[in-house]
């Protein structure tokens, strides 16, 4: 019996090691394609492992901060950690090339300029991964959702739950497919229809159709404030520094 449970136990590790390097490959194989279309649009380039660390010896280092060892983790904490740590492991092999094809472009322009450290690279490029993350999560299609919308209200008079779910119908806006399920299916489109009314406050039926959805969009950027990055502390720097005459406008 104890022989059985052994060979089931065997079996069932062997499937999953089958599964998961399965999974691995298809990561692997679309993170291939998504380089070569990127090559093929001719964005970035592929570095080597070694040029990258030729451009990071260019860079100028800062000292890193100490970490704290402090706390130790129990063997309980330590198994949950490693759990996580398998699970996005296999999400990395998918993603890992593409981001390291970012960062190592990245950290060559770095070597362009002056006094740009390799910290400060490192920081550019993850800000931007974190800007563009914040941007899909809170404001990408939602322009196009609203807009859909508020044609179906406006000029069909249907109401915002009819006319929420025959754009759900539509399934044309794949990142908001779900939530829009979601708020269907409980009945509670409350919060949708509170910011549809704010983003579309002043629009009127006289409102040329191609200025609507640039309208929304505006609008739907500002229902959140969306945290600022280095790259926005700079811009602002220089808007002070060229209003108190520090530097000039290059007229072209």
């Amino acid at each position: 019996m104890v022989h059985e449970d052994n060979n089931n136990l065997a079996t069932s590790e062997h499937d999953d090691g089958a599964i998961n390097t399965m999974i691995m490959e298809k990561n692997v194989e679309e993170a291939n394609l998504i380089t070569q279309e990127l090559n093929d649009l001719g964005l970035g380039e592929d570095i080597s492992t070694d040029k990258f660390r030729g451009y990071l010896c260019q860079l100028p280092q800062e000292r890193d901060s100490p970490v704290d060892i402090s706390t130790q983790l129990n063997f309980d904490q330590l198994d949950a950690q490693n759990e996580l740590h398998e699970l996005y492991r296999v999400k990395y092999y998918k993603w890992g090339k593409v981001s390291n094809r970012g960062l190592y472009q990245a950290v060559k322009i770095a070597t362009g300029f002056p006094k740009i450290t390799a910290k400060l690279a490192y920081l550019g490029f993850h800000e931007l991964v974190s800007s563009m993350n914040y941007d899909v999560c809170f404001f990408k299609e939602l322009d196009g959702v609203y807009f859909e919308i508020w044609q179906r209200v406006t000029k069909q008079k249907m109401s915002f739950r009819d006319a929420m779910k025959e754009v759900y119908e539509l399934n044309r806006f794949p990142v908001r497919q779900q939530k829009m399920k979601y708020v269907l299916e409980i009945n509670d489109c409350s919060q949708w229809e509170a910011e549809f009314h704010t983003c579309t406050a002043c629009i009127t039926e006289e409102v040329a159709e191609d200025e609507v959805l640039g309208l929304i969009a505006e609008a739907v950027k500002k229902l959140r404030d969306k945290p600022r990055f280095y790259d926005d502390y700079i811009r602002k720097k220089i808007e002070i520094a060229r209003a108190i005459g520090l530097i000039t406008t290059v007229e072209s």
